[in-house]
């Protein structure tokens, strides 16, 4: 099976260094968050023949102007497409299940209390505080906004 298209989640802050690199083609369309704060050697839009990394003129990277993606791209010849950083999101969706219920309000919890093996899906919808940081304060919001829905 060949893949040729991924998306990183956000969180993701490293890239290694030959991360999508395949004897049989390549990653040719990455989608980058901001939270990719450094990216290796050859990991995007090359692929190996023999012993040598090739780069594919077709791929892309799509990130945000002045973030790494950004960097990468111009550094190593490749495309850079622009994603549009005004995302929308249901306010409280940390589990990015498209709605705001309180399976959203465990899931923080348990982050906050760093349970193991817990994923934020969309930590931004969990900021009701609108401070890019998740703390109690976020948790009593969300608990709030869910009595007020009457859930």
């Amino acid at each position: 099976m060949h893949l040729d298209s991924i998306t990183i989640p956000e969180g993701v802050t490293s890239i290694g260094e030959k991360a999508f690199v395949g004897q049989h083609g390549t990653i040719t369309s990455l989608i980058l968050p901001k939270s990719v704060a450094s990216i290796g050697e050859y990991a995007i839009g090359c692929f190996q023949n023999g012993i040598k990394y090739t780069l594919d003129s077709t791929a892309v990277v799509y990130g945000y102007t002045d973030t790494i993606a950004e960097l990468y791209a111009t550094n190593n010849p490749i495309t850079f497409e622009e994603l549009n950083s005004t995302v929308e999101y249901l306010a409280g969706d940390v589990n990015a299940d498209g709605k705001f219920n309180f399976a959203d309000v465990v899931v923080l919890q348990k982050w906050l209390l760093a349970k193991p093996d817990v994923v934020l899906e969309n930590w931004k919808a969990g900021d009701l505080c609108a401070d890019d940081v998740l703390n109690v304060f976020n948790l009593c919001l969300m608990k709030r906004k869910l009595v007020e829905q009457g859930l």
